[in-house]
């Protein structure tokens, strides 16, 4: 804005007069302009220009963004990734489920598990119990001429001893104290000759022979050999007073003295 003021007062008062009058008008309106603001240092115009137009290059590029989350291909990201997240729940909802399914289907093969244990153990006291409540009876053959265990039923082991040709037990589990008493008949062609008698007490340490008492130790009787061909042997063995224990007959059949006997063992009861 510019106001001349002529040197020619008298031609130019009126004139004069009038720019006067716009000059303050302008000044008041500059003044109105200027008075919010506080300048505290020398100010650069081509600067503040220059910073305007970055401002409005950054405002642009914040517009171009904004549209982008909108709709560009940042959204279109964003929404197949919501898309996927959606998916993944499902999966995971339909995963537990298949793990609930395959827990339940677990516990009840525990449950399974733990009824045929059960079933075994009653069925393993019913097998007891039937085996006690009747006869069993074993048939072997046995080499006359080799000595070994031939039976064991946890009550009693039968050892046959071929150096003397004899039967001979041990006792395994019989309650403390308890006496049996037993015997054996002989029968080679026409000769018969038998004996029987307490036989031992608790517990065996040691095998037993048919043929007498055996508190001390084991005694051989030989007259009970069976070393000879065509022969017959009965041994008996049976608890003295106690119901906690079986009895036994053995019966031992002999070809030929060198040959295969054939034993024939029955737990009574």
């Amino acid at each position: 804005m510019s106001h001349h003021i002529s040197n020619n007062f008298t031609s130019t008062s009126s004139n004069n007069q009038a720019d006067l009058t716009t000059a303050k008008a302008d000044i008041v309106a500059i003044k109105a302009k200027t008075d919010f603001l506080s300048i505290t240092q020398n100010v650069d115009l081509d600067v503040i220009e220059t910073d305007t137009l970055n401002n409005k290059l950054d405002v642009a590029t914040l517009n171009s963004q904004l549209a982008n989350s909108v709709a560009s291909t940042l959204k279109t990201n964003i929404d197949a990734n919501t898309s996927a997240r959606t998916t993944n729940a499902t999966n995971i909802a339909n995963n537990l489920t298949i793990i609930s399914g395959h827990t339940s289907a677990i516990g009840a093969n525990l449950l399974a598990r733990t009824q045929n244990a059960t079933d075994i153990a009653t069925n393993s006291a019913s097998i007891t119990t039937i085996n006690n409540a009747y006869p069993r009876e074993t048939t072997i053959r046995q080499f006359a001429l080799t000595s070994g265990d031939i039976y064991n039923d946890g009550k009693i082991k039968f050892y046959w001893d071929a150096a003397n040709r004899q039967l001979r037990f041990w006792i395994l589990d019989i309650p403390s104290g308890q006496y049996t008493v037993g015997g054996v008949e002989r029968w080679v062609g026409t000769g018969i000759t038998r004996v029987a008698n307490y036989i031992s007490q608790n517990n065996s340490t040691y095998y037993h022979y048919f043929t007498g008492p055996q508190l001390g130790g084991a005694v051989l009787n030989s007259s009970f050999n069976l070393s000879s061909s065509y022969a017959r042997a009965t041994y008996f063995l049976t608890p003295y007073s106690t119901n906690d224990y079986p009895s036994y007959e053995i019966i031992v059949l002999v070809g030929y003295s060198a040959g295969y006997n054939t034993i024939t063992i029955k737990r009574l009861i």
